[in-house]
């Protein structure tokens, strides 16, 4: 049921102002809202948002498959100038690329939010903390 609910709003999208939601003051609809699915929405669906609900420099893991003597984990902190947006692709590109989303919490004020391909090695989890805002502080990239 709460994956039903979490894909009709993500299908839905956020409907509430844009502007007011890239304002960092209290009124803020996304941090005063302290709703992770409309947050998660919004997020998915808005570079801007994106770009302005993250820690920088953001922790970035991806494995090296070329390393040897076998794959390993590469970490990087990246500040604004090397990320590529979007970090995480649309609803829309999510349905059209086949991808699942599912998420967990893994205490409290914190959410990891997986994307995976089924019959693929594409599988992408994104990291999120609550410090009063929703915020991306990392990404796993476990894709070969």
């Amino acid at each position: 049921m709460k994956k039903l609910l979490l894909l009709a709003l993500l299908i839905g999208g956020y409907h509430g102002s844009l502007s007011a939601a890239t304002q960092e003051n209290s009124v803020n609809p996304i941090c005063s809202a302290q709703n992770f699915d409309k947050f998660l929405s919004t997020f998915a669906n808005d570079i801007e948002v994106q770009k302005k609900f993250i820690v920088l420099p953001l922790q970035s893991d991806s494995v090296d498959a070329m390393a040897e003597p076998e794959p390993k984990t590469v970490t990087k902190m990246l500040d604004l100038s090397a990320l590529h947006f979007p970090l995480m692709p649309s609803t829309r590109k999510q349905i059209n690329d086949g991808l699942k989303l599912s998420y967990k919490r893994i205490n409290v004020g914190e959410v990891e939010v997986k994307l995976v391909k089924d019959d693929t090695d594409y599988q992408m989890t994104f990291f999120f903390r609550n410090d009063g805002c929703w915020k991306l502080y990392r990404i796993n990239n476990d894709s070969l």
